[in-house]
Formats: C-alpha cells, structure tokens, sequence
C-alpha cells in the first residue's frame, strides 16, 4: 500500500469524500506507527550489535533502517497532503486516482 498511496500523490485540488479520506488516515498512521516501532527494533539491535556476538550483518540492518526511514518520510508527506486537501491525484497528469488504488 505504501508504494501506490505515497509514490503517486501530489497536490490536484482534487478531493476525497471525507470518510474516505478519514479510512485512508487511519491507514497512514498505521503505517506510521508500525514503521516507528520497527525502526525502534532494527536501530536497538543495530547498537547492540559490537555488544554480542551476533551473526547479523550491520549493512544490512543498516539498509533496512534507511528504507524505513524513507518511507516513513513518504508516510509523513502523504499526510501533510490530506491535511491541505491535496491528496488524491497523479504526480504526472494530476488526474485523480481511483480510491481503490489508493488502499
């Protein structure tokens, strides 16, 4: 869901009915939430690793914690664009996206 949400949106004016936007919020901040904790996790066991003697390699632990930091950044932006009311269409052609492709 990230990808088609995040990736595509951009300020069209266009805008969402508003217990579709209310689902797709919720949605947001779920997604919010799970990436918070999990960048939590990874970073924890990315500090700990010098402490053990883990087999975990640090560039990838390391790979992962930027990816979710990224996405949480995208996360974020979507939400800035629900709070303007310019959430909902294409980055390219600025036509509105169907609601079902934004879940």
């Amino acid at each position: 869901m990230t990808q088609a949400v995040l990736a595509t949106q951009a300020p069209t004016g266009q805008s969402l009915e508003p217990l579709d936007r209310l689902g797709l919020r919720d949605q947001l901040q779920d997604l919010w939430r799970a990436n918070v904790e999990n960048i939590t996790t990874l970073a924890v066991r990315f500090h700990s690793l010098e402490s053990d003697d883990s087999i975990e390699d640090p560039v990838a632990i390391a790979t992962r914690l930027a990816r979710l930091r990224l996405d949480l950044t995208e996360i974020e932006a979507a939400m800035r664009r629900m709070d303007v009311g310019c959430y909902g269409g294409c980055e390219s052609c600025a036509a509105p996206i169907p609601y079902r492709e934004l879940t």
